[in-house]
């Protein structure tokens, strides 16, 4: 009497692949950005994780999440408009990292003067990907709108 072995064999390969696949698998790093004064969270504030050059904006909850990341040594640089731009240097695991809390201390700066200038680029496509490749959360607006606006306030 012969025992087929392929079926075995099979089942034996692909355990040792979903063994493989579980010690290989990529982490993520969840957190938070705060104003450091007020405590409250900060939306849209970039998070730019180094080497990997990956970039996200905190939600609606000043929360980040990054995705798929293998364990390692990282940079982690967070920017906000009106507050200094944070870095620190980070160890990932393959437990990956749960509570990254980031409190940023606002930033001022004086200005002398301010120039405003204009550049024949008052169309409305071009507002609109001025917003759209914008490394912030911006709103842009072409003199065209502002000029047939019924707000007599935005001109």
């Amino acid at each position: 009497m012969r025992i087929c072995t392929t079926p075995l064999r099979a089942t034996t390969t692909f355990l040792i692949c979903i063994f493989f696949v579980n010690a290989i698998q990529a982490t993520e790093i969840k957190g938070h950005v705060y104003d450091g004064n007020s405590k409250e969270q900060l939306i849209g504030a970039l998070v730019t994780l180094q080497p990997s050059s990956a970039k996200v904006f905190s939600s609606l909850d000043g929360g980040f999440i990054f995705k798929n990341i293998t364990a390692g040594n990282y940079k982690l640089s967070i920017s906000y408009v009106g507050f200094a731009t944070f870095d620190t240097a980070i160890t990932v695991t393959n437990n990956g990292i749960n509570a990254l809390n980031f409190y940023l201390n606002s930033s001022s700066a004086n200005l002398s003067a301010v120039t405003v200038k204009s550049f024949n680029s008052e169309s409305e496509a071009f507002a609109k990907r001025r917003e759209q490749y914008s490394n912030n959360i911006i709103n842009v607006m072409s003199a065209n709108a502002i000029a047939i606006s019924p707000d007599i306030t935005v001109a």
